[in-house]
């Protein structure tokens, strides 16, 4: 379904944001991680697909992967409880 999206409206981060998530959860995470690192190069505020990365890489322990994500979550969402945990666990696990 979001490549029938996507067909229609090529652009569209949600159908992008979507697909990549089914991608990991049927177990083609270096294809989702792949399609996340696209959409962030093309539209470079990180929200959802961002977050996604970033906790994608923690599961993999890859907290030096994750580390300038969160950084750049933190800046976008200063406030946000969530974010401030992420990126302290990434900064504890690039020490390690």
């Amino acid at each position: 379904m979001f490549n029938k999206c996507l067909e229609i409206a090529p652009s569209d981060v949600g159908a992008m944001n979507g697909k990549a998530n089914c991608m990991k959860r049927h177990g083609r995470v270096d294809d989702a991680i792949a399609l996340w690192k696209e959409m962030l190069e093309k539209y470079p505020s990180a929200g959802a697909m961002g977050w996604a990365l970033a906790q994608t890489y923690m599961e993999r322990n890859e907290f030096d992967k994750a580390l300038p994500i969160w950084e750049k979550l933190a800046k976008e969402q200063p406030q946000n409880k969530a974010v401030q945990d992420g990126l302290e666990r990434a900064r504890e696990g690039s020490k390690k």
